[in-house]
């Protein structure tokens, strides 16, 4: 979906070994799955949970499948009219219809495990497994259990890049501390569009050419930002523009769209898929994914990005760019706290390797095998990206 990102040569064999032991598995009626079951939040949450995931089949050498249409039992957000079936492929053969053809209901029901990653402050105290995460030995607790199911919304491969079981793994295929990109080369190997939306990018992206382009993500709902704090956006985007510069926007705002289209005139640029009502879908969702997905992939062409801080839908959108974006920390106690009162109210980030924010930080707090120096170290990139 990005760029021709330079993967090294590991990784590249990792995958390839994968998918031959994905195939391997489902050829095996005693094979062994993780399956993602993703909860009722915003699509960006959903699909870093989904990264996530996978990032623990990987190093467990189980299959890896996914299941878009899962209904959340435990949820009291309204479920969304389309999920990310209806835009994305699959690298591989993963749709949960697999299991369905294979197995009974009740025999995957009597061979399972399931653990709950999703946000709270309490998921440490009430999931047992994010100890895991940090700590232990994920194959030797899943131990011969067939079907592991891990319901959730979070990156928390954040912690298994700290885990003494497989931190020289993935330090080898993704590199260590402040430096590691883990996020960037999953996404990309693992968020494949369907004909038509790439037909779709293709056709907003055609509006780029010869231009030299800013992508502005501005998230206005919920803790992030709003419509007071817009023109800050605006002064943020100098640190990204040029004289000559156009501007793709993407918003969950029309006053947002209007206010730029004020400052920069005929220079913004925007999908003009279906419209989004944002009041009709509680002021946080998207009613349509592909327009989503393709919004995420259209702002990660720009030739420089400024985002919202805290916000998923920016966080995939830069990991499948190369440049390092400007982060906006406009929106209040969620995005300051990272900092002290000399913040700035915009900065370019140093990685592309996102940050988990309340949720991660907590839980770092809490594992216990981690030391002083793991936490300094990591909440650096949580520091360094917002």
């Amino acid at each position: 979906v990005g760029p021709a990102w330079p993967y090294t040569a590991g990784f590249l064999a990792r995958m390839k070994e994968y998918e031959a032991m994905q195939r391997g598995v489902l050829a095996d009626p005693e094979g062994k799955y993780i399956i993602y079951l993703p909860v009722h939040t915003g699509m960006g949450n959903r699909i870093e949970g989904m990264v996530a995931t996978f990032v623990v089949a990987l190093l467990t050498d189980r299959a890896f499948i996914v299941d878009w249409d899962y209904t959340d039992p435990d949820t009291r957000l309204p479920r969304i009219a389309m999920t990310e079936s209806a835009a994305l492929d699959e690298p591989f053969p993963w749709g949960a219809d697999l299991l369905a053809a294979r197995y009974e209901e009740q025999f995957i029901i009597d061979h399972s495990l399931t653990y709950t990653l999703r946000g709270g402050k309490d998921t440490y105290e009430k999931e047992s497994f994010v100890e895991t995460l940090c700590c232990g030995d994920m194959g030797a607790v899943f131990g011969d259990t067939q079907f592991i199911f891990i319901r959730g919304n979070k990156n928390f491969a954040q912690l298994l890049s700290l885990n003494h079981y497989y931190k020289e793994a993935l330090e080898t295929l993704f590199g260590r501390g402040v430096q590691r990109n883990m996020f960037t080369p999953l996404l990309n190997y693992l968020l494949r569009l369907l004909p038509e939306v790439q037909a779709e990018v293709d056709r907003v992206v055609a509006t780029f050419q010869d231009k030299y382009v800013v992508g502005v993500q501005m998230r206005t709902t919920e803790k992030y930002s709003d419509l007071e704090l817009l023109p800050v956006f605006t002064q943020c985007v100098d640190l990204a523009s040029r004289p000559e510069a156009y501007f793709y926007v993407s918003t969950d705002s029309l006053g947002a769209r209007k206010m730029l289209e004020r400052e920069y005139g005929d220079r913004v640029l925007f999908y003009d898929g279906e419209e989004i009502n944002m009041a009709k879908n509680h002021g946080r969702y998207r009613t349509n994914v592909r327009h989503g997905i393709v919004d995420i992939v259209a702002l990660s062409r720009a030739n420089d990005m400024v985002v919202s801080c805290g916000s998923s839908f920016s966080r995939l959108a830069v990991a499948l760019q190369e440049s390092k974006p400007v982060y906006v920390a406009a929106g209040g106690n969620y995005c300051r706290k990272h900092g002290d009162a000399t913040t700035p109210a915009c900065f370019r980030g140093l990685s592309n390797e996102p940050c988990a924010f309340n949720w991660f930080e907590n839980n770092l707090l809490k594992c216990t095998c981690l030391t002083q120096e793991d936490r300094i170290r990591e909440s650096a990139i949580c520091g360094a990206n917002m």
